[in-house]
């Protein structure tokens, strides 16, 4: 190491020298304040001194810029610190399955294969207990166990299998459908209905008839007004149990009647009390629950919960285009055991509205998971 004192009259001089002589890699590790003699001898003035040091370049020359130096194979240590900490991270969940398993199962790697996928997609620990069977031989020894491939891809089957889903509802031979609409505020209940009359009225040309109670939201039975002008619907505002029961058999005549309500808090226990004492009437309404996909579990557990007052008979999850992790409504869904009927994908009426198949269930599933992760991954999707 080498060390040098400069001084000069002012700090900024100083560094200057320090910077010239010594290059730029010198440290300053020592400033102070001197007085010295005067011009002439008369008098003293300050000055500043600064001890600087430098690792010893005997190469290094006065002026000489040191340029950056930057491995060659960058990009080669890049991507291997990028493969051990997947590995890493591998690793890891083997440990915590190794820990949470019976020590019959532990070291069964399939099943640590599955328990590596279940966590990527996002399951939580209580939704990943009943995929987190045994994935060797089923007990048959000559039974050559699957590749990491296989094991992951049964295990994606196995959990979109696990999601019940009742498809398009399509009407019974001469019998009449009621459908409600409920949910929380904001949900998108409206547009959804509207979807689905679209859907029934302009698609598959069967006569419908709308109803709402949503006299609360601003301008809520305008937007449905203006839809049920658009399609040249009937529909009827209602306040009442009783515009209720006349309002389904005024449209007696129609194959479906879909029914608008309020949004309501997951909180407003009365009200959502008050909502379904409106709504028996005594006839068959099969109650869809309107929740965004945008909500965390714990949101859509309460609310459902909370809904759950009235016979709920599916799900409906909008918004599924502004959303890109959906592991909080995979594990919903896997928890509760209620069907899911249609899903959303934007405002767009009647385009954006779909009963889910299994190929867009293993979408969903796969929307964590990084698809294309690592070569199984990438298989799987």
């Amino acid at each position: 190491m080498r060390i040098k004192k400069f001084t000069a009259s002012h700090a900024q001089e100083a560094v200057r020298r320090v910077k010239q002589e010594m290059g730029p890699d010198a440290v300053i590790i020592r400033t102070r304040t001197l007085q010295q003699p005067g011009d002439g001898g008369t008098g003293t003035r300050k000055v500043i001194e600064v001890t600087a040091a430098v690792d010893y370049d005997p190469d290094y020359e006065p002026g000489q810029v040191t340029p950056a130096i930057f491995p060659a194979n960058v990009e080669d240590k890049w991507e291997k610190l990028t493969t051990e900490v997947r590995e890493l991270r591998g690793l890891l969940w083997a440990f915590q399955a190794h820990a949470g398993l019976s020590p019959e199962i532990r070291y069964d790697e399939p099943l640590r294969d599955r328990y590596g996928f279940l966590k990527r997609i996002g399951l939580n620990e209580e939704t990943m207990k009943r995929f987190l069977v045994s994935g060797g031989n089923d007990g048959a020894p000559h039974r050559s166990q699957p590749s990491k491939a296989q094991s992951i891809r049964q295990c994606l089957l196995d959990v979109v299998n696990a999601i019940p889903v009742t498809g398009d509802r399509r009407p019974s031979r001469g019998g009449q459908e009621i459908r409600s609409f409920i949910g929380p505020t904001g949900a998108g209940k409206t547009t959804t209905l509207a979807k689905l009359a679209a859907l029934n009225a302009v698609q598959r040309k069967r006569k419908v008839a709308l109803l709402t109670l949503d006299t609360f939201r601003i301008a809520a039975i305008a937007q449905l007004e203006t839809y049920a002008r658009i399609m040249a619907l009937p529909m009827e505002v209602v306040h009442t149990k009783d515009d209720i029961i006349r309002g389904i058999h005024k449209h007696r005549d129609c194959d479906l009647i879909l029914i608008d309500t309020t949004g309501r808090s997951p909180n407003s226990r009365r009200e959502i009390a008050e909502m379904g004492a409106f709504l028996d009437i005594g006839e068959r309404i099969h109650h869809y629950l309107v929740l965004p996909a945008t909500a965390r579990y714990g949101y859509l557990s309460e609310a459902a919960r909370q809904f759950g007052a009235l016979p709920i008979g599916s799900y409906i999850f909008t918004k599924l285009d502004e959303v890109e992790d959906t592991s909080d409504m995979i594990n919903f869904l896997l928890m509760k055991q209620q069907p899911l009927s249609y899903v959303t994908t934007g405002q767009q009426v009647p385009e954006d509205i779909a009963s889910p198949t299994k190929k867009t269930l293993a979408s969903m599933v796969l929307n964590k998971c990084g698809a294309g992760d690592d070569r199984s991954m990438a298989e799987v999707c």
